[in-house]
């Protein structure tokens, strides 16, 4: 069998459905819900002492280009930056990255500043001299992982199980950073020469993710990142899972790189947007909003976050009796962007006693991803009664919700909280209830 280049032109309707949606701007088909652009234009939350980090005077107008998988945390951050200076004018495009890089690179688009997702995409423009590699400075990276559907039969634990696969999908390794890292981490494992035959290469990363979904792919070669998590108009709802975490040993990690571009118009501006997103505030907003990675690249004081290992040395940790009605069991990383998170979910616990337990599965560390794994979940979750979708009654209204990702932007804690007092009135009163 040989392996197939797949461009934009031959996607299935679906994906055209998708992507066309989302092409010029990343824009949400969901009209009932704030998209990717609104969140991240929303700094209400953003801390003082970040908007006075970010105030330089800057003045005039750039353009940055974003791969829009980064969206909600890199347009955090930028309009942080805007409002810190209101002399100037940032103007932002987001789209895949290969779609940016060909804009660069065959229309003459010049922005001032550009976010890679990897090492293939900024390479391209330093070669071409638009870039001077001592400029990039890196704000997160990533991991890589095995992807398949989350229903699918087949036994995919370890590099060494692709080889009785008929088909993987992975990105162009030549022009794409996570195809550049699955290579490099079949080559080391001595796999390449016998898989790629039996790749379909497609030209963005999120076309190699939607054939796993679509079923035309047995599995796909991912970043261990949620796209669902920085731009949640990617997918509407996933149905793919992590099969394996590829060993870090294989690999080099990809880094998520900006820098300004040797011919911006405005360099002082363009340097100056860099350096926030850089420093300790700017990578803290990107921290708090999903951005992968981004605590290698903190000072120790502002990586270590305020939970302090809290949830576990093993990384999982249960409060409440075990017979308790009312289980629940979260899924997130123990990390500044979920700090809130958990202290909900513990004041939760708190509230109703004996009656709740909670167990937190911290999957940032080793035990906490062998279960996240073992659990089929692909992104951070709250199971209750071993569900993470619910209809129930509150206040004699009936409710729907959904407790997958992020807390405040896909789910409502109130939504939770009425659930669980409502599962908890019912086993006090000897209701029998939906498990």
């Amino acid at each position: 069998m040989v392996h197939y280049r797949v461009s934009h032109l031959v996607l299935p309707v679906i994906v055209l459905a998708t992507v066309a949606a989302t092409l010029a701007g990343c824009g949400s088909p969901e009209t009932d819900r704030p998209t990717s652009e609104q969140l991240g234009g929303d700094v209400s939350t953003v801390a003082p002492e970040a908007f006075e980090a970010a105030s330089v005077s800057a003045s005039g107008s750039v353009l940055v280009h974003v791969p829009c998988g980064m969206i909600i945390p890199v347009k955090k951050a930028i309009t942080t930056f805007k409002e810190a200076n209101p002399d100037a004018a940032v103007e932002e495009e987001y789209d895949n990255a290969s779609v940016l890089v060909a804009q660069i690179l065959e229309r003459g688009v010049r922005p001032d500043v550009f976010v890679s997702p990897g090492i293939s995409e900024i390479g391209r423009l330093e070669q071409e001299g638009l870039v001077d590699p001592d400029s990039k400075r890196a704000v997160g990276s990533f991991r890589l992982v095995a992807i398949v559907q989350r229903d699918s039969e087949l036994t995919i634990e370890s590099p060494e199980d692709l080889l009785e696969c008929e088909t993987v999908a992975i990105a162009e390794p030549e022009v794409n950073s996570v195809g550049t890292c699955a290579k490099e981490a079949l080559m080391n494992l001595g796999l390449w020469e016998q898989i790629e035959p039996k790749t379909v290469q497609t030209s963005e990363a999120i076309k190699a993710y939607q054939y796993v979904m679509d079923g035309k792919a047995d599995v796909g070669i991912s970043y261990r990142a949620c796209p669902l998590e920085t731009n949640p108009e990617k997918m509407s709802e996933s149905e793919v899972r992590i099969a394996y975490e590829f060993d870090p040993e294989t690999y080099e990690k990809q880094k998520i790189w900006v820098a300004p571009l040797n011919t911006s118009e405005n360099p002082e501006t363009a340097a100056a947007l860099v350096a926030f997103l850089t420093s300790p505030q700017g990578l803290t907003i990107l921290a708090d909003n999903g951005m992968p990675g981004t605590t290698d690249f903190q000072p120790q004081d502002v990586a270590a976050g305020p939970t302090g290992g809290e949830v576990g040395g093993n990384g999982i940790r249960t409060v409440g009796p075990e017979d308790a009605p009312v289980q629940i069991t979260a899924y997130f990383p123990d990390n500044e962007t979920h700090v809130g998170t958990w202290q909900f979910l513990k004041s939760l616990q708190s509230d109703h006693g004996d009656s709740v337990r909670l167990e937190m599965v911290n999957f940032e560390s080793d035990a906490g991803f062998d279960r996240w794994l073992a659990d089929g979940l692909d992104c951070g979750a709250v199971r209750v009664n071993g569900k993470t979708h619910w209809e129930f009654e509150v206040g004699g209204e009936e409710k729907e919700a959904t407790f997958r990702r992020k807390m405040g932007q896909d789910w409502l804690p109130e939504d939770l909280e009425a659930l669980v007092a409502n599962l908890v009135s019912k086993a006090e009163s000897g209701e029998e209830s939906a498990a």
